[in-house]
């Protein structure tokens, strides 16, 4: 099952190193910024249509 999320985006950000961790995506830009985004909802999401899926 896929699913869309829109973002509101503030600010147009360029990362050039990504790090994926269990609850979040950790970034740094070209203008040496941090970047964190929270991916723990999708992470919950996953976990429940799966245990949803394993029933069936």
């Amino acid at each position: 099952m896929a699913f869309k999320k829109e973002l509101q985006l503030t600010t147009t950000v360029y990362p050039i190193d990504l790090d994926t961790n269990l609850y979040a995506l950790d970034g740094i830009t070209v203008d040496g910024k941090e970047v964190h985004e929270s991916i723990k909802d999708t992470l919950t999401m996953k976990v429940s249509m799966s245990n949803k899926g394993a029933k069936v």
